[in-house]
């Protein structure tokens, strides 16, 4: 079981060119599903300079409907998934880091704590 003293971030990678609706599943899905422990929310955009037409500001509006939902953001102009999370791990001071990419919806409750308790 992991310590109440560890950080944890939970971050979603969402990749611009493939537009919204895959976040909006995420952030439905998010809100939907407690985590079952304390964790801090990041999204990290991906894609800014590939100029999609999909604006980062479009997915914090949508994001900002959910008011009890706080969270962190971060940029990256553009990469292959492995190399954001590498280059997220040097950003963040956190015990542990529970990525999550563009396709991603939590199914079920209590879904951070099943990996982190176990």
């Amino acid at each position: 079981m992991v310590s109440i003293e560890k950080r944890i971030a939970v971050i979603y990678l969402a990749w611009l060119p493939y537009g919204i609706d895959h976040f909006k599943s995420f952030v439905d899905s998010y809100n939907s599903h407690p985590s079952g422990c304390k964790h801090e929310l990041i999204i990290a955009f991906n894609g800014i300079k590939l100029n999609s037409g999909n604006n980062p500001e479009d997915y914090l509006d949508y994001l900002s409907r959910f008011t009890n939902l706080p969270y962190r953001v971060l940029y990256f102009d553009s990469g292959q998934d492995i190399a954001i999370y590498t280059e997220i791990s040097k950003l963040l001071d956190h015990d542990f880091l529970f990525f999550l990419n563009t396709y991603s919806i939590l199914l079920c409750d209590s879904w951070l704590a099943l990996f982190v308790n176990n």
